[in-house]
């Protein structure tokens, strides 16, 4: 079994944030603490092999820099463990060890020498490093003259000939052209068959999907995700896409509005679970301010009071009886306000709208006709331009239901107490049952995406030879009538290469007054794909208008890599480019 060449425990990273200058200046003088504290990361933990090719992806300001730093020693963490089994080589700027005012050829000795490196060895390493960055004669002039892409070849080209026994790459070798990312990538994937261990940020998917073996997804300063490199690519990658069809389609945003009504099937759990949800006091109940809880607390003349924790809890372990959900609805990253913990909520696209709490029942309670609780939450927001209304699952009525009777205080230092106190109905076993039922059918989407299909005369295949013509068949179900409607689908390289993308509405097959079940069939009669392996990615939306229509107002449906194939290399070793195309050729001779 592979050693862990990286082993992070506990990870946790705060910035001091302060209102003014001013506040700074007096805490230096008085002691007292003036500042909040920015949780940029909160409890990470994973490790990393030998061999392993590691990619960090998250939306800025998720902690990925921030990670980087402290592994790679540049930043000490507020607390949590670093182990470090090797000679770790970074890229985390272009500038960070090159000298502006020195050559190339400088830079280079002196890097050298500073990493230990003997003379003899020296000159020997140098040849390499000039042969590889092809800067010429400008290995020879000043680095400040040096473009931002000669800056990465010759900071990459360093980093890498010292032979690290773990790699740390930024995303900055995106400055570089085409032909030196070639030579990058390659050098990297020689490193790690070499043993070596590879840490790569980026946000560009299809850059990690090419290089990496692993993802890491950071979200709020946590760890949301690690595993397999495409299964964790195609989970952000269903999240990216939900986030921005609501933060920029009409349509969707119009949907999110609505659905803050109604109950879904992703909100329900088991009968025994009460779920409980902030959100503002506003008519459309979506925030328009940013709240900082420091304090929940649930009471009940049934148990005795229960604090519900800020951190990340499993409801599933028996002695968690409350948490959070801070990875499906609007909890935001842990923040000291005041010097109080507290957990950040607001507004956010992709997510269940408020911020949800799940409340296990005793089984006591369960047998009672009606029962109360009570919650207390302590908050305070940036604006002031809303309060927190309280919510939670009627069960009999499959509806969320408003807390009638709320209370609000005020606390010291701008603070707030919000005071609910609710009234459960008692429902049965069968009663649940059938309201599940009914939420399940009216939380359906009007259209679902059900399967992916490549087929070869009718025959489904996942392998096919050059040049062999094939059909995509993407299936969708419209639970309800959908007026107008088109599918569209998107040819993924393995490398994350974008390869083809067609609407159905392209060929005038935009689809009208549809329900059930309907087959989208795009046909490939001449098969151009080149050898190498792909997936499908489909998408339903609100039909196909390129000039009253596009980009989409609209997306009813997607599926993420729903359908994965190879093409065969009619030559192998022979690479045809992104399509293979044989055009005709003839020969046309003169008389000279």
């Amino acid at each position: 079994m592979m050693e862990d060449i990286i082993s992070v425990k506990n990870l946790s990273m705060a910035y001091p944030v302060y209102s003014s200058p001013k506040s700074m200046f007096l805490e230096m003088v008085t002691g007292k603490i003036r500042h909040d504290l920015f949780w940029a990361l909160q409890d990470v933990s994973f490790a990393i092999k030998a061999k392993q090719k590691v990619g960090i992806i998250g939306p800025n300001g998720s902690g990925k820099s921030t990670l980087l730093k402290i592994i790679t020693g540049n930043l000490q963490p507020t607390s949590g463990q670093v182990e470090v089994n090797g000679k770790i080589s970074a890229m985390l700027s272009l500038t960070s060890f090159l000298n502006p005012e020195e050559t190339g050829l400088e830079n280079i000795r002196f890097n050298l020498i500073m990493n230990g490196c003997l003379k003899e060895e020296i000159e020997i390493i140098t040849e390499e490093i000039i042969e590889f960055t092809e800067l010429g004669h400008f290995i020879y002039a000043p680095v400040k003259t040096y473009s931002s892409g000669m800056n990465a070849k010759l900071a990459f080209a360093i980093t890498t000939a010292i032979k690290p026994e773990i790699l740390v790459v930024d995303e900055i070798l995106s400055v570089g052209d085409a032909y030196f990312m070639g030579k990058a990538t390659k050098r990297m994937i020689d490193l790690c068959d070499q043993g070596k261990g590879l840490i790569f940020v980026s946000h560009s998917t299809s850059a990690v999907q090419m290089l990496c073996d692993t993802v890491i997804w950071l979200d709020n300063g946590s760890l949301r995700e690690m595993g397999e490199a495409e299964y964790v690519l195609n989970k952000y990658e269903e999240d990216y896409r939900k986030r921005e069809d609501e933060a920029t389609r009409i349509g969707n945003m119009a949907k999110k509005q609505q659905s803050t009504y109604l109950v879904s099937n992703l909100d329900v759990t088991e009968s025994n679970i009460l779920i409980v949800r902030l959100v503002s006091n506003q008519d459309n109940c979506i925030f328009a301010d940013t709240h900082y809880i420091r304090h929940i607390k649930l009471s009940s003349d049934c148990w005795e009071d229960l604090i519900v924790p800020l951190t990340l809890q499993n409801l599933e372990d028996l002695d968690v009886n409350v948490c959070l959900d801070l990875l499906e609805s609007e909890w935001g990253r842990l923040y000291s306000k005041d010097g109080y913990e507290c957990r950040i909520l607001s507004a956010k696209s992709g997510k269940k709208n408020g911020g949800y709490i799940f409340i296990k029942l005793p089984p006591d309670i369960l047998k009672a006709k009606s029962y109360n609780l009570n919650l207390l939450v302590e908050s305070r927001s940036i604006l002031d331009k809303e309060k927190i209304n309280i919510e939670f699952i009627n069960y009999k009525t499959g509806t969320w239901q408003k807390v009638d009777t709320i209370e609000y205080q005020n606390l010291q230092d701008g603070w707030e107490s919000t005071i609910a106190k609710l009234e459960i109905p008692s429902i049965s076993v069968e009663d649940y049952q059938l309201t599940l039922h009914k939420i399940q059918e009216e939380s359906k989407p009007d259209i679902e995406i059900e399967e992916i299909n490549l087929t070869v005369n009718g025959e489904d295949k996942y392998i096919i030879d050059a040049h062999q013509p094939f059909e995509i068949t993407v299936t969708v179900f419209a639970n309800r009538l959908v007026a107008v409607a088109d599918v569209g689908i998107k040819i993924t390289r393995s490398d994350g290469v974008h390869t083809f993308w067609q609407s159905s509405g392209l060929k005038n097959y935009n689809l009208h007054n549809i329900s059930g079940r309907v087959k989208v069939c795009f046909k490939f009669k001449e098969n151009y794909i080149a050898a190498g392996e792909y997936s499908v990615s489909a998408y339903c939306a609100n039909g196909w208008n390129y000039e009253n229509n596009f980009p989409y107002s609209e997306v009813l449906a997607r599926n993420v890599s729903g359908l994965k194939f190879k093409v065969n290399n009619e030559f192998p070793g022979v690479c045809f480019g992104l399509v293979n195309i044989q055009v005709p050729v003839e020969y046309i001779t003169e008389d000279i």
